[in-house]
């Protein structure tokens, strides 16, 4: 599978499929429902903005909250917010490999927490440097989402990017981010290491 089409009004979903996919070497476009539907291999329709199931041929992955899940669906599903490893799975990529940049770089998109380097995505790494620069201050949601998202969409996109994050770098009960109602998310105890 080398093209998906996202079908959504939503410019932030939007985005996050492409930020997923395209280190995979597939080329993502976006239809919100103005023009004639393109043609791809694969489509990933945002329930939420567009309620009519599409009449594709391709693989359909349906996108919306748990409790709208149609019974028997015909297509395959996501449960929003979704995992980046299951739409993965569901379009049949989970063992393709990444695309990588040549090491080392002056900015990787990944962290190293130990001895272990952890990749994240192009928008995990930026979230995490937003609040890694603050040096242990609390950041708004407000603001993160300003310096990730150019405060288009929803701020809760924070939330669910940090839960992200958490997942993969708080392992075997390390704590890497504190959080504080009002005030937003800091860094907890780490030191900003040398260049």
């Amino acid at each position: 599978m080398t093209t998906i089409c996202v079908l959504s009004r939503d410019d932030i979903f939007s985005r996050f499929v492409r930020e997923e996919l395209l280190p995979y070497g597939i080329r993502v476009f976006f239809w919100t429902g103005e023009d004639d539907l393109p043609i791809a291999e694969g489509y990933i329709w945002d329930m939420d903005t567009i309620p009519d199931t599409p009449s594709v041929e391709g693989v359909l992955v349906g996108c919306t909250w748990e409790k709208e899940r149609p019974i028997n669906p015909p297509f395959l599903w996501l449960d929003r917010p979704f995992r980046p490893a299951r739409l993965k799975a569901l379009l049949g990529i989970e063992n393709r490999c990444e695309l990588t940049l040549p090491y080392p770089m002056p900015q990787r998109q990944s962290v190293i927490c130990g001895q272990e380097e952890i990749p994240l995505t192009g928008v995990e790494y930026r979230l995490f440097c937003a609040i890694y620069e603050a040096e242990g201050e609390y950041v708004s949601q407000t603001k993160l989402h300003q310096a990730v998202w150019g405060g288009v969409g929803d701020p809760s996109v924070v939330n669910v990017y940090i839960h992200y994050l958490r997942q993969k770098l708080e392992k075997d009960g390390l704590r890497v981010f504190r959080s504080k109602r009002g005030q937003g998310y800091a860094i907890e105890g780490f030191e900003r290491g040398k260049n």
